[in-house]
């Protein structure tokens, strides 16, 4: 009797550690001294150094997001000119719309404010700053995905969207890696395969099931990977052997939490071209 007890406190601490949101200190961006992300030692690494931990206090949010482009960023000078400075970057920025509904559904009044932890490198500490959201470039309520930018005068890691060639070349049981945050805690990796097509996954269950999320009714737009779900992983990314973008990390199944959902990014890429 007494170990069963102990059993279930036990339970009960551990499904509610995921829910905890830790008081970090979180520095403005414009405060900090200039950091560099050194260069990755393998496209794995540089991957994980693009996926950041996102949360929005406003609206007690939290999840991930993947830098998906770097550009200098463009100030108009006193006589009309455009100038490029070196130490001033726009960022692109995708995740899952679910992580950022509140703040579109807001407008104008919502609060812009992002805390953003990032890890420049593998083996230092994280990186905690406050950034200002620039503009909601576009997104998707139906797909569950949306891109944004902010500026920042630290230069840090982005990754590539694959193509739809390179992401149907993927072969079975080839490797493929998810990257997100850990509940606000810090990052995770997680290594898995490409499993079968949505649908036959759906054939194999009751068909009340069926179309009951995004994923269900848009297996085109959707794929499985076989890699376990977190809390906080929602908008990070699904790598290839190559630290390419094949995916954006939407959820987990209502059945089966081990079974991911993830929204292929080149679709994303060839309406945000």
């Amino acid at each position: 009797m007494k170990t069963k007890i102990a059993f279930i406190i036990l339970l009960s601490v551990l499904g509610g550690a995921c829910r905890l949101i830790p008081r970090l200190d979180f520095v403005p961006e414009w405060a900090m001294p200039e950091v560099e992300v050194e260069p990755a030692s393998t496209p794995l690494e540089n991957a994980q150094r693009a996926t950041f931990v996102m949360a929005l206090p406003e609206y007690r949010t939290i999840g991930s997001a993947v830098i998906i482009g770097r550009k200098s960023r463009v100030f108009i000078d006193e006589h009309g000119d455009s100038v490029t400075r070196s130490n001033a970057y726009e960022y692109r920025v995708a995740t899952a719309y679910h992580v950022v509904d509140k703040l579109i559904e807001d407008g104008e009044a919502a609060s812009r404010i992002l805390m953003a932890m990032f890890q420049p490198s593998l083996h230092s500490q994280p990186l905690r700053m406050k950034l200002q959201l620039e503009k909601i470039e576009d997104y998707s309520v139906t797909h569950d995905w949306a891109v944004f930018t902010f500026y920042s005068k630290h230069r840090l890691a982005f990754v590539e969207i694959a193509t739809k060639q390179e992401f149907e070349a993927i072969q079975p049981f080839e490797s493929i890696y998810a990257v997100g945050g850990d509940a606000g805690f810090g990052q995770l990796c997680r290594r898995g395969t490409i499993g079968s097509t949505h649908n036959h996954y759906i054939n194999e269950k009751s068909q009340a099931i069926k179309a009951t999320y995004p994923w269900q009714k848009y297996p085109d737009v959707f794929f499985r990977p076989l890699i376990p779900v977190w809390y906080g992983a929602s908008g990070g990314g699904v790598f290839n052997q190559q630290g390419k973008l094949i995916g954006l990390i939407n959820g987990g199944h209502v059945i089966a939490l081990h079974i991911t959902m993830a929204i292929k990014t080149h679709i994303i890429l060839s309406i945000i071209k």
